[in-house]
């Protein structure tokens, strides 16, 4: 009412303004029509321009909208399903490879881009999203220019006020790179990156598809456990460069040799599964052979040639187990024992090796607690002058003392010791307690005699050893001399790299002695330009002595190869009264055995020394 009497009063304004008299002659009525016209063209006029400028602004955000989808790999699409029509938004374009053209005179065209394997996918989609069910899929395209694209479809029903489906809508967008990282992902959790061959994890999954196949279920299966002899010197001699090669060169020898279909996979460090799916003995047999053979052949690394021999394990499913687990530990079983016979070849799982393996895991298992808890204790043998029957020198040798066992000699644990590397740590322990132990006996007065001391050819090998040995012996306080490193013929396999810490040594005042010998490869040139000190007779020539003409021949010319050299000669194992005879004749001046003096316990060690000076 308010804006009506506004209205007239601003007729009666316009009237006196250019001077329209005869507007009061009007009737009111008209008057009032008059100014209700006035009014709706004022809303009128407003409305139209509140009208305009918001389609200016819808028109802008439509451009605004039409600009993202044009510069993003996605597309909108809706299907009419009354008029059965589907409209899609440019970006098909840009997306499948097709042009708005192409689609408008077939609509269908997108579907032949569609790969095959996700043909099916599809379909079963589009029936879901008719049956009024929302829906989303991943599916693979291969544009006109051949590349291949991954998408994603999110579509949803749309339905009228009755409940009728009258549409659906769809985003359609390019996940490629996300697949792309997916796969990247997956490849690093299922792939080795050095070998790039499948890992145990792709195993695992390998063989958890092979059982719910019922016909590979039906053929069986087995699983070959390789493991490389020799590989872990080569790699810590000659370095992880010349490691990883050998390892990758044995991987692409493993594929030339096994079928596609069958799996050889890197199960970690230098130890490779090959999974067969057949459990043909005499097939094995064969596959196994062939690795052998394989292997015999040197590997080349930057002109050097290794030969690398390889032991392996087979085991069978069903029959030693019916999961990837148990197979492997059979398997590795049967590895075990190889390389506790020939070191090289195959063996098949039998039941009764895992009572002998399992002892040594036990051992192994122990062996991290006793080193901890100090149960490796040092035991003393004297070595004599055979002529006088004076203490010159003094072996240590590790004893471990069990809590539950008692006495375990080193022939039953230093073996394992030295596979599993526990030997470096035992080694060291060993050392550091002799050096303490002659500083007692030097402190206390006794005869000042060297303490020899078993080195492993792993712990010579490591890096440091040198300093080790200085750390020690400054530490201590005891004179070099006093310290003998007895080393194995073993050693001189890789004297090259060697030779400067045994130079070292010796220019420390370090004696060396080249333990067992005989049984090994050394040659006259390594004693001529070696500054050993010391030869050790191996126990079983001077086991041979009345009973082995040529053990007798041998002892004799290695105690003259000493003379020749200038090196002390010791003989090791004598248990009788003929053996020490026959060794004084020969002119063996030194010996060390049962019949002189047995291992003795520090105490009693001491107790000898006290005794005999």
């Amino acid at each position: 009412m308010k804006i009506l009497m506004r209205a007239l009063h601003m007729l009666v304004a316009i009237a006196a303004l250019f001077g329209l008299q005869w507007i009061g002659l009007i009737d009111m009525s008209i008057q009032v029509e008059i100014a209700i016209f006035i009014v709706f063209s004022a809303f009128i006029i407003k409305k139209h321009h509140e009208m305009a400028v918001y389609f200016n602004r819808l028109e802008r955000s439509q451009r605004d909208l039409d600009e993202i989808f044009d510069n993003v790999n996605a597309t909108i699409w809706t299907y009419d399903t009354l008029k059965k029509k589907m409209t899609v938004s440019k970006g098909i374009e840009k997306l499948y490879g097709i042009s708005q053209k192409e689609f408008d005179k077939d609509p269908m065209v997108w579907s032949r881009v569609v790969s095959e394997d996700s043909k099916q996918a599809i379909k079963g989609h589009v029936e879901k999203l008719f049956k009024g069910e929302g829906d989303h899929i991943v599916y693979k395209i291969q544009k006109p220019d051949g590349e291949q694209v991954w998408v994603k479809s999110d579509s949803k029903p749309i339905f009228d006020s009755r409940g009728n489906l009258v549409k659906l809508h769809g985003l359609v967008t390019d996940i490629t790179d996300v697949k792309q990282a997916e796969h990247k992902i997956e490849h690093m959790a299922y792939y080795d990156s050095l070998t790039g061959l499948p890992n145990r994890n792709k195993l695992n999954s390998h063989f958890s598809k092979l059982l719910q196949d019922d016909s590979a279920k039906m053929q069986g299966a087995s699983l070959v456990f390789l493991d490389l002899n020799r590989f872990k010197i080569i790699n810590d001699t000659m370095g992880h460069d010349c490691g990883d090669e050998i390892l990758r060169d044995t991987s692409k020898r493993l594929q030339s040799i096994i079928d596609d279909g069958h799996m050889v996979c890197r199960y970690g460090g230098d130890e490779f599964i090959i999974l067969i799916n057949d459990k043909n003995e005499s097939r094995i047999r064969s596959i196994a052979q062939s690795v052998s053979r394989e292997f015999g052949r040197p590997f080349i690394v930057k002109g050097n040639e290794f030969f690398v021999s390889a032991s392996m394990g087979v085991s069978t499913f069903p029959n030693h187990g019916s999961d990837i687990g148990t197979l492997v530990k059979c398997a590795e079983i049967a590895m075990y024992n190889v390389k506790r016979t020939t070191r090289d070849g195959f063996m098949f799982y039998e039941h009764n090796q895992s009572d002998d393996v399992l002892r040594k895991l036990n051992i192994e298992n122990e062996l991290h607690r006793a080193i901890e808890c100090n149960e490796i204790k040092v035991w003393y043998q004297p070595q004599y002058e055979l002529a006088t029957g004076r203490i010159v020198s003094i072996e240590a040798l590790a004893r471990w003392i069990h809590p539950q066992k008692g006495v375990i000699y080193p022939a039953d644990f230093i073996p394992l010791a030295e596979e599993t590397g526990q030997i470096i740590l035992i080694g060291e322990h060993i050392m550091k307690e002799v050096c303490l132990q002659n500083k007692r006996w030097m402190d206390m007065g006794l005869v000042r005699v060297p303490v020899a001391v078993n080195v492993s050819a792993k712990q010579f090998q490591k890096d440091g050893f040198f300093e080790f040995v200085e750390k020690i012996i400054n530490e201590m306080g005891i004179e070099p001399e006093l310290l003998e490193i007895e080393i194995t013929e073993t050693v001189m396999n890789d004297i090259k790299s060697l030779a400067g810490i045994i130079e070292r040594l010796s220019h420390k005042g370090v004696q060396l002695a080249l333990d067992d010998f005989g049984t090994g490869y050394s040659s006259l040139q390594l004693l001529n330009s070696l500054p050993i000190n010391k030869l050790k007779i191996d126990k079983s020539f001077t086991e041979g002595i009345d009973c082995d003409v040529r053990a007798e021949y041998i002892i004799k010319a290695i105690v003259s190869l000493g003379e020749s050299f200038e090196l002390e000669v010791v003989a090791e194992g004598i248990e009788t009264e003929r053996q020490r005879d026959f060794l004084e004749k020969c002119g063996c001046r030194l010996g060390q055995g049962y019949l002189l003096a047995r291992p003795l316990e520090c105490e009693q060690m001491e107790e000898l020394l006290m005794k005999s000076y």
